[in-house]
């Protein structure tokens, strides 16, 4: 789908089927519409337990077909008016998290009299807000929502910095490094930041979680490859106390908001 979406917020979520659905009951006084691209050739699976047919079966008298689309895509809307539309909708979204379902709703957007306000691609774990067409999410504002490891990140840098030839940021959800000339760009979630102190000189320290693998051969791959290419910086150079202390703010309002996680 098409859209103008000034991206002012990311989702940052675990679960994104669960924290789409939390997003969309935060916005949804201000929508009127939801239009959703879905891949039909995604319902030929046979996945048991999996309730992607169903679902979509008992909601989609709901819906209006508004394009035929390429392939196995369509495109059909949705009413954001009434409550059964938002229930039906609520439940299309729930089955976002699933196999099926994460590629079977492709796209969603949320309108709001014809103008974008919520953009999502579930099988990309992505979603996007645009804050100057909502009255109640400010532009520099974080937003918790109510479900568990989710809220709305403002995405333009909070920090920018230049130390040791490189240029460090906060965006979004993710703490960034670009060498100077430009050849390479690092970005590590914010979602795996344990800690944070700051040392004498002004350096922050982090210490990050890379998440709990199993025990068995596949958790002890996951591990080596972990350690092997997943190596984010445990010590960042500022220029001075003031600009630690405010990066280090940032992160915490952040997982604050997240999880509630202190640093």
């Amino acid at each position: 789908m098409e859209h103008d979406l000034n991206r002012t917020h990311s989702l940052l979520s675990d679960h994104f089927g669960e924290a789409f659905t939390a997003l969309f009951e935060h916005v949804t006084d201000e929508t009127t519409a939801a239009v959703v691209r879905v891949d039909e050739g995604e319902l030929s699976l046979d996945i048991e337990g999996d309730e992607t047919r169903s679902t979509w079966e008992s909601v989609r008298d709901r819906f209006e077909r508004v394009a035929d689309g390429d392939g196995s895509k369509s495109t059909w809307r949705c009413p954001t008016t009434t409550a059964a539309d938002r229930s039906a909708l609520a439940n299309l979204f729930s089955q976002a998290a699933g196999i099926v379902g994460t590629h079977f709703v492709h796209e969603i957007e949320l309108r709001r009299d014809g103008q974008a306000l919520v953009f999502a691609v579930p099988h990309h774990q992505d979603a996007f807000v645009d804050a100057t067409v909502s009255d109640r999410i400010d532009r520099e504002e974080i937003v918790a929502l109510p479900c568990e490891k989710t809220c709305l990140v403002p995405t333009e840098p909070a920090e920018r910095w230049v130390e040791d030839d490189r240029e460090w940021s906060l965006a979004g959800t993710s703490l960034c490094v670009e060498r100077r000339d430009g050849r390479r760009t690092n970005c590590y979630g914010l979602s795996n930041l344990h800690a944070v102190s700051i040392a004498a000189d002004g350096t922050l320290e982090l210490t990050w979680d890379a998440g709990t693998v199993g025990d068995d051969v596949i958790g002890r791959a996951l591990t080596w490859v972990m350690k092997k290419f997943y190596r984010p910086p445990t010590a960042v150079p500022c220029p001075d106390h003031e600009r630690a202390r405010a990066v280090r703010a940032r992160m915490q309002a952040i997982l604050a908001a997240y999880d509630g996680r202190g640093l």
